[in-house]
């Protein structure tokens, strides 16, 4: 396996590194729902598609450039990352309420 790519998915490590993120923020995400439960490979490791790598980047960048989860729940998701099982404003209400 050339890297952590298989089959055009990314291990957490490299998704995380990808999107600057650490592997533990990525499990964080998966628990809130922002993440849909990702595929294993035989050997239990976590694999991603390019759509959940762009959406842990579209998180870290309205993160990074907001003044809280409360504005990162108010924007838009670029159409690529509205696949996950729940949007993230319903994981970030739940969270703050």
């Amino acid at each position: 396996m050339a890297g952590a790519q298989r089959d055009g998915l990314l291990r957490i490590g490299e998704v995380a590194a990808r999107a600057g993120v650490s592997a533990d923020t990525v499990r964080y995400y998966e628990r809130l729902g922002l993440l849909r439960p990702p595929a294993r490979s035989e050997s239990g490791y976590r694999l991603y598609s390019e759509v959940e790598l762009r959406r842990l980047q579209f998180i870290r960048r309205a993160k990074r450039n907001a003044t809280g989860w409360s504005s990162v729940g108010r924007m838009s998701l670029p159409a690529a990352a509205r696949t996950s099982r729940r949007p993230v404003t319903v994981c970030l209400q739940n969270r703050r309420g």
